[in-house]
């Protein structure tokens, strides 16, 4: 099951990230993910505008995405894997993804 959330609402495109379990701290997977959702939204007309919010409530703010996945470098590192070096290049298309979309992405803290 994928830990990323989409809708389309009323012309919004709505994202959620829902890992609350690692204070929505995006994985490998996640961040492909997002760069499909990014992808498919790019020429959507339907779409006017992208908010992204994280799934988990707990505190004062909740958590909206606390970056990177460390343990999945740290477990990489230990397998003696190579697997680590697929997840910045993956991120960085995901972010030329999300910031070469003609729809606004507003900086919004949803709760």
């Amino acid at each position: 099951m994928s830990q990323i959330q989409s809708e389309i609402v009323a012309g919004v495109g709505l994202i959620t990230l829902d890992r609350p379990e690692a204070l929505n701290a995006l994985s490998l997977q996640m961040v492909i993910d997002l760069t499909a959702v990014f992808t498919d939204w790019r020429d959507d007309p339907n779409v006017e505008v992208v908010a992204i919010r994280g799934s988990n409530k707990r505190g004062v703010f909740g958590a909206f995405c606390a970056g990177g996945d460390i343990r999945f470098f740290h477990d990489a590192a230990i397998a003696k894997t190579q697997r680590w070096k697929t997840f910045s290049p993956q991120n960085t298309a995901s972010t030329t993804c999300s910031t070469a979309t003609p729809n606004p992405m507003p900086p919004l803290w949803m709760a």
